[in-house]
């Protein structure tokens, strides 16, 4: 029950982050409005275009860290099937994936794993 539990849990743990992610991208109209509308009214114009340039910035962020990340992550595949490594796609994929972490995630992903012998 143990490991069952544990998969379903990451099963629903990914589907609720994806439909909220669904839900706050379709709201973000309305949520950028209604951040705005805490402001007075001179300043509004000014609070939206703040908003809307940081929603640029840190989508730019987050889309150049995904695509590092899965270049990491393909890369490392390759390379672990031209050396001949047992278990190259999931060592790959852990590489790609350690590599979101900020800050010590390219540290963790092409380290040897305790269970490596």
């Amino acid at each position: 029950m143990g490991f069952a539990g544990t998969v379903v849990g990451g099963i629903f743990d990914l589907f609720t982050v994806g439909i909220l992610t669904v839900y706050f991208m379709l709201s973000l109209p309305r949520m950028r409005h209604t951040a705005a509308s805490f402001t007075p009214p001179r300043h509004r114009a000014r609070v939206e275009h703040v908003i809307d340039d940081s929603v640029k910035k840190i989508g730019g962020y987050v889309s150049g860290n995904i695509l590092t990340s899965a270049v990491c992550g393909i890369f490392t595949i390759v390379a672990l099937f031209a050396i001949r490594v047992p278990y190259a796609v999931p060592l790959g994929m852990w590489a790609g994936f350690a590599d979101l972490i900020p800050q010590v995630g390219s540290y963790l992903g092409p380290s040897r794993p305790f269970w490596w012998p």
